[in-house]
């Protein structure tokens, strides 16, 4: 988690969490890897500590009557690789939707969405 950010007079940008500083990094593939760096006398030294995707958050999942899955994000852009047929897509938008996710039906005879608790989507 970054806690500040210290934009320097070179447009370097400096990111620290919890006093340690934290170097952006890209990795194969385009993802980003934070490296907190030790400064030991003159010697910094880099450990990756992990991944970070940049991806869209889940924020409503709509199953329509042939089954297929139209998947929003908080701004009501569509996220493509959770959309398709239900039985493919169920499982991993299961696993990567946040618990505050808003499922729903879409029915051929009411014009209104009908929540659904998450279990019973």
């Amino acid at each position: 988690m970054i806690e500040s950010v210290i934009r320097c007079p070179n447009n370097m940008v400096m990111a620290f969490d919890k006093g340690h500083l934290l170097l952006p990094g890209v990795a194969p593939g385009g993802e980003r890897r934070i490296y907190p760096a030790t400064i030991n006398s003159n010697l910094v030294l880099f450990t990756p500590i992990r991944l970070i995707r940049r991806t869209k958050m889940i924020k409503s999942v709509i199953r329509c009557p042939n089954d297929m899955v139209i998947v929003f994000d908080k701004d009501g852009e569509q996220i493509p690789q959770y959309q398709g047929q239900y039985e493919e897509v169920k499982e991993s938008i299961l696993k990567n939707a946040p618990l505050n996710t808003v499922f729903a039906y879409l029915s051929d005879f009411e014009p209104e969405l009908r929540k659904v608790p998450r279990e019973k989507w």
